[in-house]
């Protein structure tokens, strides 16, 4: 009997569960554009915040979709990403500023907004000092958009 049910709830997983509509995949959202990050907060270092501060904050240009993204943060800050239908994206990947390389990794979600979108993201960025390091970061990047009035 016990087996039975395990092969029941194994079909039952196997062919979809709650929520499935068997349609065609949601697109992923649009993330690509122009934004302004402002770092909110981090730890670790022993509080050096610069070995973030010094290549996130200010401008940053996302390009591509899906699963082909590039953040640019400038400086030669770029690093690739992903998001999916629901705004859930990760990023990564290495880069040198100021001499020093710099190993990010990442995870955030992308809302919008009175069609301005804004991502918010947690990144943890391992930095080749000497020992090396780890700072964790939040930061919250706001899409900029054309304030001009469309009636004239």
């Amino acid at each position: 009997m016990r087996a039975a049910a395990w092969a029941i709830a194994a079909a039952l997983v196997g062919c979809g569960g709650k929520g499935d509509s068997g349609g065609e995949a949601l697109p992923p959202v649009d993330v690509a554009g122009n934004y302004n990050v402002q770092v909110t907060g981090t730890s670790g270092c022993d509080g050096q915040a610069g070995l973030i501060d010094d290549w996130a904050r200010g401008p940053l240009a996302v390009s591509g979709s899906g699963a082909e993204l590039r953040f640019d943060f400038g400086q030669d800050a770029v690093v690739d990403g992903a998001v999916d239908s629901k705004g859930q994206l990760r990023l990564g990947g290495t880069f040198v500023v100021s001499g020093v390389e710099r190993s990010l990794s990442g995870e955030g979600q992308v809302t919008e907004e009175n069609d301005q979108r804004t991502i918010d993201a947690q990144v943890s960025v391992t930095v080749a000092l000497d020992p090396p390091c780890t700072i964790d970061g939040l930061f919250t990047a706001t899409e900029l958009v054309d304030l001009e009035d469309p009636a004239g």
